[in-house]
């Protein structure tokens, strides 16, 4: 008997033991007064702090004409890149954040947050990602598609697609992803796809692509069902042992 509840609780340690296999968790970010929401929760410049740690984006124009994006994060300076767009064609663009939480945004081949240029002190679970476009012109098409994630797992990210907004009302759409064993620090990781605007406005038209790397403390788990799992196995494996030092020997 004592032998069967102590392969018992070996099986059991075991089992828990195994790695678990990673899944990207994806989330629909219905308005874009939610995404913006995600500037003011209480984000903090402590290691911890909920909110926005940093953010980068994929525009056209910005403070100069030649500058079509910007990475910047907390305490850290913004970073432009200067390249240009093509019209009705893929422009590809790469965001990566590695082991030391070096964030590197790359734009048609150009790139800012180079290494030493956007270091992440504070951790991050969460990237949320927003597409807006404001235009007059029914005509215009914003299109992200062919997006992945990869790092302890691999996945397809939405496609967007935004049209011309009747009388310029801003189109939005955006979505948010974790890795679910990656729920203090979502470490290193890369995104990548393509982005086609389709304008003929000549200047009418306003958009934007926007990542943000989020502290969410909603997704850091309490004390695990493992851990109650484990603790229970170990004073059941205790008490049974009791029992049997109680009893005189046979014989």
């Amino acid at each position: 008997m004592k032998n069967k509840i102590a392969a018992l609780y070996i099986a059991v340690i075991a089992i828990i033991a195994l790695p678990a296999q990673a899944a990207v968790v994806v989330t629909n970010i219905d308005t874009e007064t939610e995404f913006q929401s995600v500037f003011s929760y209480g984000q903090s410049q402590t290691v911890g702090g909920s909110g926005a740690v940093w953010y980068g984006q994929a525009q056209p124009g910005g403070f100069d004409p030649f500058y079509e994006g910007e990475i910047g994060g907390t305490g850290s300076a913004t970073d432009f890149i200067q390249t240009s767009w093509n019209d009705s064609g893929n422009n590809s663009f790469s965001l990566s954040v590695d082991s030391a939480n070096y964030v590197r945004l790359v734009i048609n081949g150009v790139t800012a947050g180079d290494g030493f240029e956007l270091p992440v002190v504070q951790p991050f679970n969460e990237v949320w990602v927003g597409l807006r476009l404001a235009t007059g012109l029914p005509s215009d098409i914003l299109t992200v598609n062919t997006q992945t994630v990869s790092g302890p797992a691999v996945a397809n990210l939405p496609d967007l697609s935004l049209t011309g907004a009747t009388n310029g009302n801003p189109q939005f759409s955006g979505f948010k992803f974790h890795f679910d064993n990656r729920l203090s620090n979502i470490g290193a990781f890369t995104m990548s796809g393509n982005l086609t605007p389709q304008m003929y406005g000549a200047g009418l038209e306003q958009w934007t692509y926007t990542f943000v790397g989020v502290y969410n403390p909603a997704l850091v788990p309490e004390p695990s069902v493992v851990s109650l799992v484990i603790a229970s196995m170990f004073i059941i494996l205790m008490l049974w042992r009791r029992k049997q030092s109680s009893y005189p020997p046979a014989g």
